[in-house]
Parts: C-alpha cells; structure tokens; sequence
C-alpha cells in the first residue's frame, strides 16, 4: 500500500532522518517523526508501519530508539 514511503525507528532523529537519509527538512513535503513512550512501544509501531507496506526493516536501533519515523522516498533520499 505504501511502497513509496520508508519506515524506521532511532534515538536521534536529525541524525537518522535529515542526515543519513538526506531528508530536505524545508523542502521535502512528505516526511513525519513522532516520539513514543519506549523502544518497545515504537518497534510496534514500525512494524505497523511496515505491514502495511512500508519499505525499511525491523530489529534496528536500540533501547534508547524511541523516535518513529516515515518519509516518502524520492531521487536523492537514501534510500
């Protein structure tokens, strides 16, 4: 349903998603991070995220990884 969007959680989310991933912060429209109240609880989600179809894998991060994150993908986000 979502093959165009990328899943994942981290502990630092500007790291993750502005850096590694390459998100335009200003200018790409589709991307959204939301902190959740344990590891546990945001592995949850992700794999929520990912059974609906979502690219990304589960089993990353650490117990400090709490923040859930989702990007649309385009030309120069990685992937």
């Amino acid at each position: 349903v979502y093959p165009n969007w990328y899943a994942g959680i981290t502990s630092d989310v500007n790291q993750r998603l502005f850096g590694e991933h390459g998100i335009d912060e200003n200018n790409d429209p589709c991307w959204i991070y939301r902190p959740a109240d344990s590891s546990d609880i945001a592995r949850d989600a992700e794999a929520n995220l990912l059974s609906v179809g979502c690219d990304g894998d589960s089993g990353g991060g650490d117990s400090a990884s709490k923040i859930v994150y989702a990007y649309k993908r385009n030309g120069h986000t990685n992937p």
